[in-house]
C-alpha cells in the first residue's frame, strides 16, 4: 500500500504544491512516511531543527518522540498538535486509504502569539548540549510565530489537503486492482485454453483458422503457423466419410455453421495426419459466433476429439464377430478410448470475493445452506467457516428493532423481489455495526428460495450522517443569532444608535457596557484605526464607502467586520445623518483564503479539474484540463460545459445530469466526451456542487479522467470470456468447475442432459457426493479415490488420472462414467466420458465370443473322432484292395485321404486355437533362454532337415505362461522356415528392454510380407497363399496373436515381399500383471 503512494503521486508536483503550501500560509510542511519515516516533501524546515535538534542525538531522541507521539494517535479527519520536548510546536494530520495511515502531513516547527517563551530554557539547553548560544538564540527567533486563529484556519485548509491525497491514492489503487484482475482472468482464459485436451480452433467468417490450442495441434498433426490462415475447404486436409469416400470441404461442420447460422454437432470425418501419415478419425462439433446485433456469423468455434481408436476398435469387433459366427473366427481386441480434460475459467472469481470490501453471502432457504465471504471475519470478527457451520448466528446478531426489516426483506425474496435495507448488528465483540444489505440475485423453485446478497459495513457513513445533522442544527441556531449589525450616526444631535446585533458582533454584553465611538475604536485592531478614520471621512465627504476591518473581542478572538456606509445630505448638500450596516465575514476570509490555496494545487493536479456556475457556464479550467480536452483557459471561460460533449448527450446533460446532481450533492458516471479537434474519449467524471458559507449552492465542480484504455480492456475481456462461456457450453462431454472449497462454480449444458441435475440441486461437493453416490460405502471409496487423484496430480503437475466411477443420475439411472480433469491454482475442471453403452456393448460380444469359442471347442474336439475313422477306412482299403482298384480309384483314395489329414491338422489348430482362450494362464517367472531351448529341441528335424541357423541372445525372465510361450515361438520359428526359399533359411531371435515390458523380435530371411498384408495376416484361417503352393491351416499367426494379447502385450510385422519379416511382440517384464 505504501508502495503504492509513491507511484500514485507525482512527486514532483507534490513537491511544488508542499512550496505553494508553504510559501501561502507561512507555516513549515513536511509529507513522511507514517512507518518509515522516508520524507516524500518538505519546505520551510526550521534551522533551529535542521542544525541543532535533528544533529544532536539526545535532541534527535525527542524530535523523534514527537513524531512517534503523532502518528501513533492522529485519526482520519483530525489532527493533534503537540509540543515537542525541544520547545516547539508540531502537528499532524493523517493520510489514509482503506483505513490505513500511510502518510503524515506535518507542520511545525512555530510558537504561539500568545504563549510565554522562557529565553533561559533555550539558553540552557544550547549549554547542555554544546550548541553555540549565540547562533542556537538566533535560529530560535527565526522560528514563525502565529496566531491561534490563523493555525487553525491552516490546519482547516490542509485536513482538505489530506482528503484529497487519500482519494488520489484510493483511485490509483482501484485502477491498479482492477487492471491485475483483468490481466488474471486474460491469463486464466488463455491456460485453459491452450491446456484443454480437446482440439479447440478459431476460424474467421471464411474458414481461416485464426487460433488453435495445442491438442488440436496434436490431433491434426500440424503446428500453428501450418494451420493458420488454412481453411476447412482446402484439399490438403484430405478429409473423408466413414465409408472412405471423399468428404467435400464445404460440407465442413465449420463451414456449415458459417453458411447456415446455426450449430452442427457430433460429426465423423477422417482427416490426414502428415506427422503419422496417416488418417485419424474425428468427432467434430462447430458454433457459429455472432456480433451484437447482427445475423451474420463473423468467426467460429470448432472443437473435436480423436476417435481414431475406437473407430478401430468397432470395426474390428464387428469382423471378429462375423467372422466367428460364419467362420468358427474371431478376432477380439481391446476398445479404449481416451478423452481428456478440457480446461476453461471464469473471472477468479474467488479472489473477486475474498478481496471485495463487501461481504457476499448465499443463504438457502429450506436446505438451510449458507455461504459468506472471508469478508465477514474483518467486520464481524467470526470466521466465515464457523458462521457457515453456524448460520443462526448471523440472524440472533441483528439488533431486535431492526429485526422486522430484515424478515420483511426474506419475505420479499421469496416473492422473487429484490430489497435494500440498513439494519444493526453485533460483532464478536459486543460492539454494533450498521449494515447495508441488499439484494443481487434471488432465486425461487417452488417453496425453496436461494438469495445472494451483499452486505456492506457502513458504521462509519452513519457516524458521519449523525455529525452533519448535530453541524447542521448548530448551523441553523448560529442563523438565528445572526452575523450582522448596523448603525445610525445623527449628525446635528451628535447621536449615535448601535442596535443588539452589533453589540454582538464586536463580543459585547448591551446589559454591560455602553457601546460608543470610543469603545468601538478600541475593538479595532489599532493599525487599523487611521484606515477606519479614513473610510468614514470618504463618507462624509463622497456620500460612501466599503472596507473591511478586523476586530479583536474581549475573549481574544480575532474577526473580520465588512461595513458600508452611506450619508445624507440637506438641500445645502450638508451631511445630517450617517447609516451603516456591517457583517461579520470572518468565515467567508477563511473560505477565500482556502480557496486561494485549493486554487494554486488544482492548478497542479494533471487530471481535469472544471468549475461551471448554475447555469452551467465554465469559470474555472485547470492545466489538466487543458492537457486532456486541448482547449486553453482563454477559449472556454464563460461558455457552456456542454461543449466538451457530443451534440448527442447535450439534451441528457441538461435533462438528467444537471438536476440529479443539484439534487443529490454528488454524482459519478462514465461518458463519451469531445476534444477540440473533434476525437471522442471515454471519460469517468466525478461531479459535486459548490457551496458558499451559508450552504447555498452557487456552482458544480467536475473531476474527469481518461478511461478509454480501462473501457477498451473490459470489452476485450467481455469478448473473450462471452467467447469462453459459448466454447464450454458447447463441448459434446459432461464439464464441472470446482473451487478448492468444493463449491461447484459451474457446469456445461452437457453435464444436466447427461447426469440431469441442474446447479441449484448441487451447489457443492458435498451434494454430488450425496445425490451422484448414494451407497454409503462406495461413496466413500468414491470420495478417497478421487480426492487422492486430484492430490497427485498437485504434487506432480500432470492431469488428474482417469476413474471409472457407477454415478447415480437425477432419474435414478446408474450411468458408467470415466472421470478425469485438470487442476489449476484454486480450482479443478472435471471431465466426465459416459461409456454405459459401450460397456454394454462389450459385455454382450464378450458374452457372445465365449459361447462361439465354446461352439469351437466342442465342434472341433467331436470332430476328432469321425475323421480318424474316415482317414482309417480309407487307408484299410487302399492296403486290401490296392490291386482290385483301378488306377483312377487309387488315385481318389490318396487324395481323400490327404485332405482328411489336412482336415486333422486344421481340427487340431482349430482347437488349439479355441483353448488358448478358454484354458486358465499358469503365469509364473518364465527363463525365455529355457523355453527357446525347448522350442530348438522340438524342431530339431526340421532344423536339421533345412539346415536353418537358429540365433538368439541372452533372454530375460518374464513373468507369463511358459507353455504358451513355448507355442508362440514355435509358431513363429516355422513361419520363417515354411515361408524360405533360402538354401539356408536364418532365423534371429532378439529383444529391447523397455522399463516394464520387454519388446521381442523374431527374425528370418524369407519370402517377405506385401504391406497391404500386414494386418491380415493375424486374422483366423487368413492365407496369402494357395495349399499347393504352402500348406497350412491359417491359424497359426492367428493363435501368435491371441497368446501376446492374453499376456497383455501387442504383436506386429515390419516385412516387404523379398526382404524377409521381422515379427515384434511386448510382454510385461518379470513384475508384471496377474489374470
Amino acid at each position: 500500500m505504501r508502495k503504492l503512494f509513491s507511484e500514485s503521486i507525482d512527486l514532483a508536483a507534490l513537491r511544488k504544491m508542499v512550496q505553494s503550501n508553504y510559501d501561502a500560509s507561512g507555516v513549515p510542511i513536511g509529507i513522511i512516511d507514517a512507518v518509515s519515516g522516508e520524507v516524500y516533501a518538505g519546505a520551510g524546515w526550521q534551522r533551529i531543527c535542521t542544525d541543532y535538534h535533528r544533529k544532536h542525538p539526545e535532541t534527535l531522541a525527542l524530535c523523534v518522540e514527537s513524531d512517534t507521539e503523532i502518528s501513533g494517535k492522529i485519526k482520519r479527519g483530525e489532527s493533534l498538535a503537540y509540543k515537542c520536548k525541544n520547545g516547539l510546536w508540531d502537528i499532524g494530520i493523517p493520510v489514509m486509504s482503506e483505513g490505513e495511515h500511510i502518510v503524515t502531513i506535518f507542520l511545525g516547527q512555530f510558537r504561539y502569539e500568545d504563549e510565554i517563551i522562557d529565553e533561559n530554557l533555550f539558553k540552557e539547553n544550547a549549554r547542555r548540549y554544546e550548541f553555540p548560544i549565540e547562533e542556537y538564540l538566533a535560529a530560535f527567533k527565526e522560528v514563525p510565530v502565529f496566531t491561534r486563529e490563523k493555525v487553525e484556519a491552516i490546519i482547516s485548509y490542509n485536513k482538505s489537503f489530506a482528503e484529497f491525497l487519500s482519494s488520489q491514492i484510493a483511485d490509483k489503487i482501484k485502477y491498479k486492482r482492477e487492471a491485475q484482475q483483468r490481466k488474471e482472468a486474460e491469463s486464466m482464459h488463455s491456460d485453459l485454453f491452450h491446456n484443454m485436451t480437446v482440439g479447440v480452433v478459431y476460424q474467421d467468417k471464411s474458414g481461416g483458422i485464426i487460433n488453435a490450442n495445442k491438442a488440436s495441434q496434436e490431433i491434426l498433426g500440424l503446428s500453428l503457423e501450418q494451420m493458420q490462415g488454412r481453411s476447412s475447404v482446402d484439399p490438403r486436409w484430405q478429409t473423408i466419410y466413414e465409408d472412405g469416400s471423399a468428404f467435400p470441404g464445404e460440407k465442413h461442420p465449420s463451414m456449415v455453421a458459417l453458411k447456415t447460422g446455426k450449430s452442427v454437432n457430433d460429426v465423423v470425418m477422417g482427416v490426414f495426419n502428415p506427422k503419422d501419415n496417416k488418417n485419424h478419425w474425428l468427432l467434430v462439433n462447430s458454433t457459429p459466433q455472432f456480433k451484437e446485433n447482427t445475423l451474420e456469423p463473423y468467426q467460429v468455434f470448432t472443437t473435436f476429439i480423436d476417435i481414431t481408436e475406437r473407430i478401430i476398435a468397432e470395426k474390428n469387433l464387428l469382423q471378429l464377430n462375423d467372422t466367428l459366427e460364419n467362420q468358427v473366427e474371431e478376432r477380439t481386441k481391446q476398445l479404449s478410448e481416451k478423452v481428456t480434460a478440457l480446461e476453461l475459467s471464469e473471472n477468479n472469481f474467488k479472489k473477486l470475493v475474498d478481496n471485495s470490501p463487501e461481504i457476499l453471502y448465499r443463504f438457502s432457504g429450506k436446505k438451510g445452506g449458507f455461504f459468506v465471504s472471508k469478508r465477514v471475519e474483518t467486520v464481524l470478527g467470526y470466521p466465515a467457516s464457523y458462521l457457515m457451520d453456524h448460520p443462526l448466528i448471523w440472524s440472533q446478531s441483528i439488533h431486535p428493532e431492526d429485526k422486522h426489516l430484515v424478515d420483511d426483506a426474506i419475505e420479499q425474496a421469496k416473492k422473487g423481489r429484490p430489497f435494500d435495507i440498513e439494519y444493526r448488528i453485533k460483532d464478536k465483540e459486543e460492539r454494533w455495526h450498521w449494515f447495508r444489505d441488499r439484494s443481487i440475485g434471488v432465486t425461487t423453485v417452488g417453496e425453496e428460495f436461494t438469495i445472494e446478497g451483499l452486505a456492506a459495513d457502513i458504521t462509519e457513513r452513519k457516524s458521519n450522517e449523525i455529525h452533519l445533522r448535530d453541524i447542521t442544527k448548530k448551523l441553523e441556531m448560529a442563523n438565528k443569532l445572526g452575523k450582522s449589525g448596523w448603525w445610525e450616526y445623527d449628525v446635528e444631535n451628535d447621536s449615535v444608535i448601535w442596535p443588539e446585533e452589533t453589540y454582538a458582533l464586536y463580543g459585547l454584553d448591551p446589559q454591560k457596557i455602553e457601546l460608543d465611538y470610543d469603545r468601538m475604536m478600541a475593538c479595532i485592531l489599532p493599525e487599523y484605526h487611521d484606515y477606519h478614520n479614513e473610510q468614514l471621512e470618504r463618507i462624509y465627504k463622497d456620500g460612501e464607502a466599503e472596507f473591511i476591518y478586523p476586530v479583536l473581542l474581549p475573549n481574544q478572538e480575532k474577526r473580520w467586520i465588512w461595513a458600508k456606509g452611506e450619508a445624507e445630505y440637506d438641500r445645502e448638500g450638508r451631511p445630517i445623518s450617517l447609516f451603516g450596516t456591517l457583517q461579520d465575514i470572518t468565515e467567508r476570509i477563511r473560505i477565500e483564503h482556502k480557496l486561494r490555496m485549493q486554487a494554486q494545487i488544482i492548478e497542479q493536479v494533471h487530471d481535469s479539474v472544471i468549475s461551471v456556475d448554475l447555469e452551467g457556464h465554465i469559470i474555472a479550467w485547470n492545466k489538466g484540463s487543458e492537457n486532456l480536452f486541448q482547449y486553453s483557459p482563454d477559449e472556454v471561460i464563460g461558455n457552456h460545459v456542454s461543449m466538451v460533449y457530443p451534440k448527442e448527450y447535450h439534451s441528457k446533460l441538461e435533462g438528467e445530469i444537471i438536476p440529479d446532481l443539484l439534487a443529490e450533492g454528488s454524482l459519478e458516471y462514465e461518458a463519451n466526451l469531445l476534444r477540440k479537434n473533434g476525437s471522442l474519449f471515454y471519460g469517468l467524471v466525478s461531479l459535486s456542487v459548490l457551496r458558499n458559507e451559508e450552504g447555498e449552492v452557487y456552482g458544480m465542480v467536475g473531476y474527469t479522467i481518461d478511461i478509454s484504455r480501462r473501457k477498451e480492456v473490459e470489452q476485450k475481456l467481455q469478448e473473450s470470456e462471452t467467447k469462453f462461456k459459448t466454447l464450454f457450453n458447447i463441448v459434446a462431454i459432461p464439464l464441472c468447475y470446482v473451487d478448492d472449497n468444493g463449491v461447484i462454480l459451474d457446469f456445461n449444458t452437457k453435464f444436466t442432459q447427461v447426469f440431469g441435475y441442474t446447479k441449484s440441486d448441487i451447489p457443492t461437493l458435498e451434494e454430488w457426493w450425496e445425490f451422484a453416490y448414494p451407497d454409503v460405502e462406495y461413496r466413500k471409496w468414491v470420495v478417497g479415490t478421487w480426492e487422492k487423484a486430484v492430490e497427485d496430480a498437485r504434487l506432480k503437475n500432470t492431469d488428474i488420472k482417469s476413474v471409472e466411477y457407477n454415478v447415480t443420475c437425477k432419474n435414478g439411472d446408474v450411468r458408467n462414467v470415466v472421470i478425469s480433469g485438470t487442476t489449476l491454482e484454486n480450482y479443478f475442471l472435471a471431465t466426465f466420458i459416459d461409456i454405459t453403452d459401450r460397456n454394454k456393448t462389450l459385455q454382450e460380444l464378450s458374452r457372445s465370443n465365449k459361447e462361439l469359442e465354446q461352439f469351437a471347442y466342442v465342434a472341433s474336439h467331436d470332430l476328432q473322432e469321425p475323421m480318424r475313422t474316415v482317414i482309417g477306412f480309407l487307408q484299410l482299403l487302399q492296403s486290401r484292395h490296392e490291386n482290385q482298384l483301378d488306377g483312377k480309384a487309387l488315385h481318389y483314395i490318396d487324395r481323400s485321404i490327404k485332405a482328411g489329414h489336412r482336415m486333422q491338422r486344421l481340427i487340431t489348430d482349430l482347437l488349439t486355437y479355441s483353448r488358448t482362450n478358454t484354458k486358465t494362464l499358469t503365469c509364473s517367472k518364465t527363463d525365455l533362454g529355457q523355453v527357446i531351448f525347448q522350442v530348438e529341441e522340438n524342431l530339431k528335424a526340421i532344423i536339421k532337415e533345412k539346415k536353418v541357423v537358429l540365433k538368439y541372445c541372452e533372454l530375460p525372465c518374464v513373468y507369463a505362461d511358459k507353455n504358451q510361450l513355448e507355442s508362440l515361438f514355435q509358431n513363429l520359428i516355422l513361419n520363417g522356415i515354411k515361408y524360405n526359399q533360402s538354401a539356408t533359411p536364418e532365423i534371429e531371435i532378439g529383444f529391447q528392454d523397455k522399463g516394464e515390458t520387454q519388446l521381442f523380435y523374431v527374425k528370418d530371411n524369407g519370402i517377405g510380407i506385401s504391406p497391404k498384408s500386414h494386418d491380415k495376416i493375424f486374422e483366423a484361417f487368413h492365407r496369402l497363399h494357395s495349399q499347393k503352393e504352402y500348406s497350412g491351416t491359417g491359424l497359426g499367426l492367428a493363435l501368435c496373436k491371441r497368446i501376446v494379447e492374453r499376456q497383455g502385450g501387442k504383436i506386429w510385422v515390419k516385412s516387404e515381399p523379398g526382404n524377409g519379416s521381422t515379427f515384434y511382440f511386448s510382454i510385461k517384464g518379470d513384475n508384471g500383471f496377474n489374470e
